[in-house]
């Protein structure tokens, strides 16, 4: 989910820990900015904030909470009218 000022995104860890998984998602969601919008330096500030899910339900919830986000912070109406929703994306 893609806000104005921040992200949310749910990370697998498969290989790795979440230092490397945030380094690489930033590594590759950085050059990716830079062919669409043609420029370069920093996209990412440092640090993240982060939260285990543990189960199913779990994720539901944070999903969920994804999704209303941008009606939380009144920027639409309804959560499915919010344009910068992107699907799974895998590695």
């Amino acid at each position: 989910m893609v806000m104005p000022d921040h992200v949310h995104f749910v990370l697998k860890l498969q290989d790795g820990g979440l230092s490397e998984g945030i380094a690489r998602f930033s590594l590759l969601s950085t050059q990716r900015i830079h062919e669409i919008v043609t420029t370069r330096g920093p996209v990412w500030q440092d640090g993240f904030y982060d939260h285990a899910l543990r189960g199913e339900r779990s994720l539901n919830a944070y999903l969920l909470y994804m999704a209303r986000n941008p009606v939380r912070a009144g920027l639409v109406e309804k959560a499915e009218d919010w344009p910068f929703q992107v699907g799974i994306l895998r590695s």
